[in-house]
């Protein structure tokens, strides 16, 4: 027995040494066995278990039907130091609990409890997730009726107990074994507002005041009229701020009423301006205006409101021009870089006009660095609304008539500045037929609804585009900063030459079941290619292919709706006047 005895001391006195320093067997932290380990390892084991712990998500049970979910992970922190030092010393209480985890073939389990802190913004976490759910008390507020200000009750409402929560989530994650066993209730507490309806009548009292009578105006010392309550009630507005009813007046709606009565304080500035002098551009320098600061002058006209005398002080400071000469400056456009002048032909009295008034849409457009330019888009919907008279336009190989004619001789005349300016072209369409007053290659048509002439403005520095024009000539001249740009252009020979031949339309404009001839130029349709090649101070920038595709200008049996007309054929459509 004597033997028996001491063979036993012996084995624990081997296995407490063993154990020195490390946590005995059975013991274990968020239910993972760490016995046997000891310093860091332990350290590093105990975080491990403990954070997978609370990693897992906890559902969450709000009122009745509400559900969320939240990672303990995200409100805890695990203090591995601390929660070690305990699994280290589980078990070591006395003796015999040491002997017994030492020594017993099957140690009892000590489940230790981890050390947690609370991370900094917990509670907010929680306020986030549950946003969604009891219902947002409403403070007592006071509005403005007329010209009396009444005071509207508020109502209490519920929010989550998010500190009870964050309690609870606590217990759970501090308790033994491994997942946390949800869901968690949350419990929804009554919510106060912020104010009363008693602070609210008194705010009533001073929103009265302050209403009681005119505001009167001066204007650097000058009388500028007064503001009646019905004005400053209109922009009068009782905010809650941090508990307190504060008055403001809302400047968008008090400006009106107070522009009017200062107008002729006011001077509008004076936008700079690019005067065009031969081939040079000067900035003709902005004028500042003179007004008022409608935040500023709100301020002002409510401490009047709440003074004796009721008078406002309004100071005038200058306005930048809405464009200014920096502004102007900064566009970099100094001289001419490219012109060009397309004639009119043959053109009615009504044609002239529309290429003038495009002209004019156009002339002063500023192309910034990197922007596009629309034809289109800048020159609008050409109709009689606008000014346009009818005049004609092409279809197929057949001139009818078309408010607006003329455009594409504007077009192409843009066209030509954009090409010899080697800017990108990014989108272009020729004449169906070839127009002999036009170079070879290098037209563009445009119309509403269907092509555009598109192109963009690649350089460092803005465009400008200027017309000039008499009842023979249009020219488009386009002023900005050299860039050491340099544009070879080649005209290719003219192939797939087709002879003229009999063609059909169909007019929806025609009389019904009519039938017209079109007898045609005659020209021969053919194709042919320009290639564009553009250099940058002596490096290759682009090259470019414009490829144009004419048809044959032979005679057109034109029919009119009703009838059954041969293939194939064109559709003229039906004029929008």
């Amino acid at each position: 027995m004597v033997g028996m005895i001491a063979v036993g001391v012996g084995t624990g006195l081997v296995r407490a040494a063993l154990y020195q320093g490390k946590a005995l067997p059975g013991t274990r932290v968020a239910g993972s066995a760490v016995d046997g380990h000891g310093g860091a390892a332990l350290e590093q084991r105990s975080e491990a278990a403990v954070g997978a712990r609370l990693d897992r998500p906890v559902t969450l049970l709000v009122g009745s039907s509400g559900r969320a979910t939240v990672r303990p992970a995200e409100l805890f922190a695990v203090d591995a130091v601390r929660t070690a030092a305990r699994a280290r010393d589980a078990g070591r209480g006395s003796l015999r609990t040491q002997a017994a985890a030492l020594l017993w073939p099957v140690p009892p389990v000590r489940e230790v409890v981890p050390v947690l802190t609370v991370k900094p913004g917990a509670e907010a976490v929680l306020t986030e997730r549950l946003a969604a759910f009891g219902s947002a008390p409403r403070n007592a507020a006071v509005i403005v009726v007329g010209v009396t200000p009444r005071a509207v009750p508020g109502r209490s409402g519920t929010a989550p107990d998010v500190t009870g929560l964050l309690r609870a989530l606590e217990r759970e994650a501090r308790a033994g074994g491994g997942a946390i066993v949800g869901p968690v209730r949350v419990a929804l507490r009554p919510a106060s507002p912020r104010v009363g309806l008693a602070e609210a009548q008194a705010a009533v009292g001073l929103a009265q005041a302050l209403l009681a009578a005119p505001v009167q105006l001066r204007v650097g010392g000058i009388a500028a009229g007064a503001l009646p309550p019905d004005a400053l009630a209109a922009a009068l507005r009782v905010a809650e701020v941090r508990g307190r009813f504060v008055p403001r007046l809302a400047p968008d709606v008090l400006w009106p009423a107070l522009r009017e009565r200062i107008a002729r304080f006011r001077k509008t500035g004076v936008d700079a301006r690019l005067a065009v002098q031969g081939r040079l551009v000067r900035v003709v320098p902005s004028v500042d205006g003179l007004d008022v600061a409608p935040g500023r002058a709100a301020a002002a006209v409510l401490m009047a409101m709440a003074e004796p005398e009721r008078t406002a002080q309004l100071t005038l400071v200058p306005v930048d021009a809405p464009f200014s000469t920096a502004e102007a400056e900064n566009l970099g456009i100094i001289q001419q870089v490219a012109s060009y002048t397309t004639a009119m032909g043959t053109s009615s009295a009504n044609r002239i006009h529309n290429v003038h008034l495009m002209a004019d849409y156009i002339d002063g457009t500023i192309i910034r660095p990197g922007d596009v330019f629309s034809f289109n888009r800048v020159v609008g919907p050409r109709t009689t609304e606008r000014g346009f008279l009818e005049g004609q336009a092409i279809y197929g190989t057949v001139a009818v008539a078309s408010i607006g004619g003329g455009v594409c001789q504007t077009a192409t005349t843009l066209f030509n500045n954009a090409f010899n300016l080697g800017l990108p072209i990014l989108a272009r369409v020729n004449h169906s037929t070839y127009i002999e007053h036009y170079p070879v290659g290098r037209d563009a048509t445009v119309s509403w609804g269907g092509p555009d002439f598109v192109f963009r403005n690649d350089l460092d520095n803005s465009l400008l585009i200027k017309a000039r024009y008499t009842d023979t000539t249009l020219t488009f001249t386009v002023y900005g900063s050299p860039q050491g740009r340099r544009v070879i252009a080649t005209t290719g020979p003219r192939t797939n030459i087709v002879e003229p031949q009999l063609r059909y339309a169909l007019d929806l404009n025609a009389k019904p079941k009519s039938v017209q001839l079109s007898p045609g130029t005659g020209a021969s349709g053919f194709d042919v290619v320009v290639a564009r090649t553009v250099l940058e101070r002596g490096k290759l920038l682009r090259r470019d292919r414009f490829r144009s595709h004419y048809l044959d200008v032979g005679p057109t049996n034109v029919f009119g709706p009703g009838q059954v007309v041969p293939r194939p054929y064109i559709v003229i459509p039906r004029e929008q006047v």
